[in-house]
């Protein structure tokens, strides 16, 4: 073979593996599919107060959701969830999807060692001006011991 022909033979194989790296290189981010990554808080974190925020990016997905409810991502793929916690251990399943229908599952656990209020003897929130007690009530779904006494003698 001659020198010229092998020199054309490597650059046409350089040229080939060069495209196909390139092409690989391209897809890489369709080969692997979605990712949740919660940057905070950790999971297996314990906290005092109940209200936490969930704070993670989600690649590659298509739709996402927090114990089957769908989480809402802004444009640079981020995600914020203000939660409430249930008094000791909360499990949740953070569950992603791309276009090609495959699924990413994250569970997260987060355990509130705070204070247990019962709701029934809990103080009801300050009204806002210019509301009556009982549309606060009723919004709250609860009674006063005024308004038990008024439908209990209006009976």
């Amino acid at each position: 073979m001659s020198k010229r022909r092998t020199v054309t033979v490597s650059l046409v194989i350089a040229a080939v593996l060069f495209l196909v790296g390139y092409a690989l290189f391209g897809a890489r981010m369709l080969i692997v599919g979605p990712e949740i990554i919660v940057m905070s808080p950790e999971s297996g974190t314990s906290f005092s107060d109940p209200l936490i925020e969930l704070h993670g990016k989600a690649l590659r997905t298509s739709f996402i959701t927090l114990n089957g409810q769908p989480l809402f991502v802004d444009q640079e793929d981020v995600f914020r969830v203000p939660l409430v916690l249930a008094p000791g251990t909360s499990i949740m399943k953070l569950n992603a999807r791309d276009r090609f229908n495959r699924e990413t599952e994250l569970t997260l656990w987060y355990t509130y060692t705070g204070e247990v209020h019962d709701a029934a003897t809990a103080p009801l929130p300050t009204q806002p001006m210019g509301t009556s007690s009982s549309a606060t009530s009723s919004v709250l779904g609860t009674t006063t011991s005024s308004e038990a006494t008024t439908s209990s003698s209006a009976e």
